[in-house]
């Protein structure tokens, strides 16, 4: 009875001990921190965008570069409205090529800060000493800015860019200079800007006086600057 029953034993015993080694293996792999679950640390800090500098959400770079130093805010239009050329400066001499004693042909000019709404601008020399106009071209487009030396001779010159000149005191669509009666000491003379509401003065023809031009200025300007010079002979 004792012999027949062995090997039925021995088969029993070595279920249980196959039983407990299955079960040993199987808890080994949900250990943490292994491949299969990861760290805390990798989901948090590393490629999968948690809150390092990597992830973009650091709160001291958070619209750092987006920002407007207040200095920079509005720089281009607290300018004032001003008129210069590279041929006079303010209170100057007027230089003899942009006189009746030298080529008599009007000096380049620049200008910025117009006012918001211009559209056309306008330049009149006058004699200020006397008040004689000497010359007047208006219409010029409001995108224009610069104007070179040496506007030609016409009614409508090619440059600057839609402008018109009233006829001057030589009697032509030109400009005069300054001249002065000999002796007579340094008159003061004034190139003024205008800034104008319309893109084109109403009514004119190339017959306008420039003194009506000057009138109807008056009636459109938006604003205005000034370049003074001196000149006697």
């Amino acid at each position: 009875m004792f012999t027949s029953d062995l090997p039925r034993a021995r088969a029993l015993l070595l279920s249980v001990v196959v039983l407990a080694g299955c079960s040993s293996s199987s808890g080994s792999s949900v250990e943490p921190g292994s491949d299969g679950g990861g760290t805390a640390n990798d989901g948090a800090t590393g490629d999968g965008g948690g809150p390092g500098p990597d992830g973009g959400v650091n709160p001291s770079d958070g619209g750092a570069d987006t920002a407007v130093p207040p200095s920079d805010a509005g720089s281009d239009a607290s300018g004032a409205f001003a008129l210069t050329s590279a041929a006079l400066a303010e209170g100057a001499t007027l230089g003899a090529a942009n006189t009746c004693d030298g080529a008599n042909t009007s000096p380049p000019f620049h200008w910025a800060g117009a006012p918001a709404g211009a559209q056309s601008f306008a330049i009149v020399l006058t004699d200020k000493t006397n008040g004689l106009v000497h010359w007047a071209i208006y219409d010029i487009g409001a995108a224009t800015s610069d104007v070179a030396a040496a506007i030609a001779s016409a009614y409508q010159p090619a440059a600057p860019a839609g402008a018109k000149q009233a006829k001057s005191i030589s009697g032509s669509p030109a400009y005069a200079g300054p001249c002065p009666p000999k002796g007579g000491g340094a008159h003061t003379y004034e190139f003024a800007l205008y800034a104008a509401d319309v893109a084109q003065l109403p009514g004119t023809t190339a017959n306008t006086t420039k003194e009506a031009i000057v009138a109807l200025l008056g009636t459109h300007k938006t604003g205005s600057a000034n370049l003074t010079g001196k000149y006697s002979r």
